[in-house]
């Protein structure tokens, strides 16, 4: 008996692009040297984090934090194949980015 196939489909837009571009630039590992991650923290890096999250602001044109999390779970494999091998729809909650938003204020 044959199993049956399964087909998922994403909407990639311009998510490739925005991630590689910001790869080039070496975004994630700037952040990562100036703003550690929590030590508590699993999953993506402060960097990383923020590179998804710009990705999904420029991408959309919105910058709300919970719209992030179900935004990410209906392209994870895309973001997967960018480079975020790693990501989880967990490492797109809406503390997860509070804590990126709060990093950069503290060392004002």
């Amino acid at each position: 008996m044959k199993e049956a196939l399964s087909i998922e489909i994403e909407q990639m837009d311009d998510i490739p692009l925005l991630i590689t571009h910001m790869q080039r630039m070496r975004l994630s590992e700037l952040l990562n040297k100036h703003i550690p991650t929590h030590g508590h923290r699993k999953g993506l890096s402060v960097g990383e984090l923020s590179v998804v999250w710009l990705a999904h602001i420029l991408s959309q044109a919105d910058h709300w934090m919970n719209r992030v999390q179900e935004w990410g779970s209906r392209r994870l494999e895309t973001l997967r194949g960018c480079g975020m091998d790693a990501l989880c729809p967990q490492d797109l909650t809406g503390d997860r980015l509070a804590d990126v938003q709060g990093q950069g204020q503290t060392g004002a």
